[in-house]
């Protein structure tokens, strides 16, 4: 899939029963820190309740986040 002239690769799974691909997903180790996902959660939250666009936003590598 193409976003933005980027490519997003999809993976397209079929399935009568979702419960070992759900057992799948399961054992993956989550990659991305539990830390930073608060973090993301606590800025989305308050952007979203906040109507008034006050600040820019930055995107960056999530790898980037705590670097000074």
């Amino acid at each position: 899939m193409a976003i933005d002239g980027g490519q997003l690769p999809i993976t397209i799974v079929k399935s009568d029963d979702f419960v070992p691909i759900y057992e799948a997903l399961d054992s993956v180790k989550r990659k991305i820190p539990a830390r930073i996902l608060r973090d993301c959660k606590e800025q989305l939250y308050e952007m979203v309740r906040d109507t008034a666009a006050s600040e820019k936003l930055c995107v960056v590598d999530v790898d980037d986040i705590y670097k000074k």
